[in-house]
C-alpha cells in the first residue's frame, strides 16, 4: 500500500516565542541576582528556604548549549534561536526582528565582558563568532562568505539605514586609528567597501546634525575669512562632537583612504568628519599632511618660473596645520608644518602680487609656531 505525501507544515513565525523566552529567562536571572543580595543580608535558615524554589527554576532553564562556559542562559537561548531558525532558513522572519534584537544585545554583553580583564576570553570569542554570523544573515557582510560562517539561505532583508546602524557598533573598531598609526590599524577593505555602499542610505536628517555644512567648511578653510564671520568660525571650531551614527563613520573611511594612497577621497572624508567633530585633531592633522604633500608634488613638477601654487591650497594647508596645533602641540605636526614653511620660503612668491597676503600669513605662522 502506497502512502500519500506528508502533510504540509504550516509555516508560522517562531521569532516572538524565542524573544519571549529570552525575556522570561532574563527576568529569572535578574530575580536571582536580587535574591542573592537579599539572602546575603538574611540568616542562613531563611536563605535556604527562599532559594529552594528559585534553584529549581534555574535548573529547569539551563540549556547546556555551552556548559563549559559561564554564559547567561538568556544569551544561550538567543544563540540557540538563531541556530535553530537558521537551520530552517527562517532566521530573518519578521523582517529580521530576531537579528535586530540579537545583534545589539550580544554586542552590549560582549563590551561588558571586554571591559573586565578577568573574563574568560573564550566567552568573548564565542560572542564575536555569533555576532559575525548574525551580521552576515542580516546585511550579507562580508560579501565573500568566510568559512567560519554558515549561509542560512534565509530571505534577504532590504538594506536600509536603520539596519546598517545596528551593525556599525559591532564592526567599528573599539579604538580609533590615529593619523600617524600604521596601516594595519585601519579598517579592512571589506568594511570600507560596505561603508561606501551605505553612504547612499544616509538620510538628510543625519547630515543636518553637522556643525557646519560641507560647502561652508571648504570655503572657511580655503579662503580668507571676512572679519564679520570670524566669530561664527570660532563658534564652530569650539563645538563638541555630534551624537550621531556618523560620528566616526567618515573618519574611519578617511583614515582607510589616506593609508591606501587615495588622497582625494581621504581629504573629502576628513572634511566631512570635522563637520561632525570640529575638535578631532587627527582629522585636521591628516588634511594638513595631505595638502602639504600636494604642495610638494606641485612644486616638484614646476619646470620653469611663472608657474604658481594655488592660493587656496596654501591657505588650506596653513589653516589646518594651525588648527591641529591649536588643539594639541604635537611634535610630529610641528615638524611637518615647519618643513612645509621651509619649502614655501624658498618659493619665488614675488613674481605675483596676489601672493603678498600669503607671504604675510607665512611669516606670521612662522613666528607664532616657532617662537
Amino acid at each position: 500500500m502506497e502512502l500519500g505525501p506528508e502533510p504540509a507544515v504550516i509555516r508560522r513565525s517562531l521569532v516572538p516565542v524565542w524573544l519571549i523566552g529570552y525575556h522570561a529567562l532574563n527576568s529569572i536571572e535578574q530575580l536571582d541576582i536580587s535574591e542573592r543580595k537579599i539572602s546575603s543580608e538574611s540568616c542562613a535558615s531563611e536563605e535556604s528556604q527562599n532559594r529552594n524554589g528559585l534553584d529549581d527554576a534555574i535548573d529547569m532553564k539551563q540549556l547546556k548549549f555551552y556548559p563549559e562556559l559561564e554564559v547567561p542562559s538568556c544569551v544561550q537561548l538567543l544563540i540557540t534561536a538563531h541556530s535553530e531558525l537558521g537551520s530552517c532558513n527562517w532566521c530573518t522572519d519578521g523582517n529580521g526582528s530576531l537579528l535586530k534584537f540579537l545583534i545589539p544585545t550580544l554586542s552590549k554583553f560582549r563590551k561588558k565582558l571586554k571591559s573586565d580583564p578577568t573574563q574568560d576570553i573564550k566567552i568573548i570569542n564565542l560572542l564575536t563568532s555569533e555576532l559575525q554570523q548574525a551580521i552576515y544573515c542580516f546585511v550579507q557582510f562580508p560579501a565573500k562568505k568566510p568559512k567560519s560562517i554558515t549561509d542560512h539561505r534565509s530571505t534577504k532583508i532590504t538594506l536600509n539605514w536603520a539596519n546598517v546602524v545596528l551593525v556599525f557598533d559591532v564592526l567599528f573598531p573599539d579604538e580609533l586609528p590615529q593619523f600617524d598609526t600604521v596601516k594595519s590599524n585601519s579598517i579592512s577593505s571589506e568594511l570600507a567597501s560596505f561603508m561606501k555602499k551605505c553612504i547612499s542610505l544616509i538620510p538628510d536628517s543625519e547630515f543636518a546634525k553637522m556643525r557646519l555644512s560641507y560647502s561652508k567648511i571648504i570655503k572657511a578653510t580655503h579662503e580668507a575669512i571676512p572679519e564679520d564671520s570670524e566669530e561664527d568660525l570660532k563658534s564652530w571650531l569650539n563645538m563638541r562632537s555630534v551624537s550621531s551614527p556618523l560620528e566616526n563613520f567618515y573618519y574611519l573611511l578617511a583614515d582607510y583612504s589616506m593609508k591606501n594612497n587615495s588622497r582625494d577621497d581621504a581629504i573629502k572624508y576628513y572634511f566631512m568628519d570635522v563637520g561632525f567633530n570640529p575638535q578631532r585633531i587627527d582629522s585636521w592633522a591628516a588634511i594638513a599632511l595631505c595638502k602639504a604633500a600636494e604642495i610638494d608634488e606641485k612644486m616638484r613638477s614646476f619646470e620653469s618660473k611663472g608657474q604658481f601654487l594655488p592660493l587656496k591650497l596654501i591657505h588650506c594647508a596653513i589653516f589646518c596645520f594651525e588648527r591641529a596645533l591649536e588643539l594639541e602641540r604635537n611634535g610630529k605636526i610641528l615638524i611637518e608644518f615647519g618643513q612645509m614653511l621651509y619649502w614655501l620660503a624658498g618659493y619665488d612668491l614675488e613674481q605675483s602680487r596676489d601672493y603678498f597676503q600669503v607671504r604675510i600669513s607665512l611669516k606670521k605662522s612662522n613666528l607664532e609656531i616657532f617662537s
